[in-house]
């Protein structure tokens, strides 16, 4: 798996905890929830969006991670 993957599926990952202790998402199933943190972070490090080509790779992950599960678990 290339650095940048996994490291944003890392950064998703982190979001979706913090999220979901702030009761701001609501997830039944994890393992839906882990293939869903994987393709997210294909497509984003996909649209070049991963660290190496922006300058505020954290603002950008965070913003991507919270559309991406307030769209599907909210």
């Amino acid at each position: 798996m290339r650095k940048e993957l996994a490291e944003t599926m890392i950064d998703i990952a982190l979001n979706a905890g913090y999220m979901i202790a702030q009761n701001e998402i609501a997830v039944s199933d994890s393992r839906e929830l882990i293939s869903n943190i994987q393709v997210w972070a294909e497509e984003f490090v996909r649209e070049g969006l991963d660290g190496s080509r922006i300058d505020d790779y954290i603002g950008a992950v965070d913003e991507f991670a919270a559309r991406m599960l307030l769209s599907t678990y909210s």
